[in-house]
């Protein structure tokens, strides 16, 4: 429960699965994400795709989603692999490329694989978000 937040329609997109995607210098990538039937038949594949936004480092995501942060998305439809295919430059300093991907709608949960690959660029790092920091509360009492 809570890490199938929906594609960005939805306030809980933030909840997904997120990984930080960097470049080592201008590229050409492509991102998969690939989902495998639990049954053995395609009846049971979620609606899903794979958006690619940017954000600050352990900010969360906010709903609605900011038309400035979107780099590129998939549609989404009940297949085994969805691909989306960008040119990108490493950001500055404070800004990553995240890679979220998602079902259609919250709270459908599945298994997936996302793929990132790249011809031109071999030292691209991918790896998963550190998750985006809760509001720290404090506490003062007496013993």
């Amino acid at each position: 429960p809570g890490l199938a937040g929906g594609c960005p329609k939805h306030e809980t997109y933030g909840a997904n699965p997120q990984y930080v995607l960097k470049p080592s210098f201008p590229a050409s990538f492509t991102i998969e994400v690939s989902q495998r039937s639990a049954t053995g038949d395609r009846s049971d594949l979620l609606a899903f795709g794979v958006v690619l936004l940017t954000n600050k480092p352990g900010a969360p995501f906010k709903a609605p989603l900011s038309k400035k942060k979107l780099v590129a998305k998939t549609s989404y439809k009940a297949v085994e692999s969805m691909s989306v295919d960008v040119t990108l430059e490493p950001l500055a300093a404070g800004t990553d490329y995240v890679v979220l991907p998602c079902t259609f709608d919250p709270e459908q949960y599945g298994t997936f694989t996302v793929t990132v690959s790249s011809d031109e660029d071999s030292s691209f790092t991918f790896s998963p978000r550190e998750a985006p920091r809760a509001p720290r509360a404090s506490v003062a009492g007496a013993v």
